[in-house]
């Protein structure tokens, strides 16, 4: 190989983010992984990872103001240091909701594809997201009180 080649492998995660807005292999097949992904994965991806964000940031306020943490992971982060706590919550959803789409043509549990689990997160973050929006509404003085 020359040297002022570039081995396209060694940039892959110049490869993944170009793969949104350029066409090459599109043809998705059982259980392969594709070169390209549709511009509307993108906005999901940043759904979810902004919903995570602002679960992250409502769930401290709902703490500050009497609530409590359900997720016993999260409480015992929550007890060391927030920043922590948001930090590792923000890190592994977004290695999560990348990994499912990175695999969204695999077939996970015989049933279910990696953009089915992309979805899933999406929903459960969106819910979650309404549901801290009610507790904080029904806050005693609260900020829509």
């Amino acid at each position: 190989m020359r040297d002022d080649v570039v081995d396209r492998r060694s940039r892959q995660w110049q490869s993944f983010f170009y793969s949104f807005f350029m066409r090459r292999r599109v043809t998705p097949h059982k259980n392969s992984y594709v070169d390209v992904h549709e511009p509307a994965w993108f906005y999901i991806i940043l759904g979810v990872v902004l919903l995570c964000a602002a679960d992250a940031f409502l769930t401290l306020f709902i703490l500050s103001n009497g609530g409590a943490e359900l997720n016993p992971l999260m409480d015992i982060l929550l007890q060391k240091d927030a920043v922590l706590f948001f930090y590792i919550k923000f890190f592994v959803t977004a290695v999560g909701v990348l990994f499912f789409l990175a695999h969204k043509n695999f077939v996970f549990f015989r049933r279910v594809r990696g953009y089915h689990l992309v979805f899933a997160c999406f929903l459960v973050y969106a819910t979650l997201f309404a549901y801290e929006i009610y507790l904080i509404s029904h806050i005693p003085g609260g900020v829509f009180a």
